[in-house]
């Protein structure tokens, strides 16, 4: 399980209680890691700068905007939700270059042209199709976060 501090960004009443929107800051491995100022993974998080995860959740207390609290939920989820959206786009885009080489780069003058926009067009594809798969889940997921308890 894991504990994330999150702070409320929208409450809206349901039928269970209260549907409401969190948003915490991504947490990397780097923060505690002695090597991170020799380390190039290091140096560009520091790059990327810090990115917000929103999430969902239902609970019975009413929560204002604003306030910080603690949430729990299965790190099962946040793997399976970055499986999805690395995975299937890497495997459409593996999947376009092998098609356009074997059927469209023997119809082109230029011989990489084929397997190009096959690539780009099975990644588009794919991103659609990893979009789709995490609206989903996403549904079936909201009610595994759960509301530990209220910091402010």
């Amino acid at each position: 399980m894991m504990n994330v501090f999150a702070t409320v960004v929208d409450v809206k009443p349901d039928a269970s209680g209260y549907s409401v929107e969190v948003s915490c800051k991504r947490q990397i491995a780097c923060i505690s890691c002695t090597s991170e100022q020799n380390c190039t993974v290091g140096v560009m998080v520091k790059d990327a700068g810090d990115k917000l995860i929103r999430w969902k959740l239902s609970t019975p207390q009413a929560l204002q905007k604003g306030q910080i609290i603690e949430i729990v939920f299965p790190q099962k989820i946040l793997l399976q939700f970055e499986m999805i959206v690395y995975f299937i786009p890497l495997v459409s885009l593996m999947i376009g270059a092998l098609l356009g080489e074997s059927f469209l780069d023997p119809l082109f003058k230029e011989k990489e042209i084929g397997s190009m926009l096959c690539s780009i067009l099975f990644s588009w594809f794919g991103v659609k199709l990893a979009k789709h798969f995490v609206s989903i889940f996403e549904k079936s997921y909201q009610k595994k976060i759960v509301l530990r308890r209220i910091l402010i």
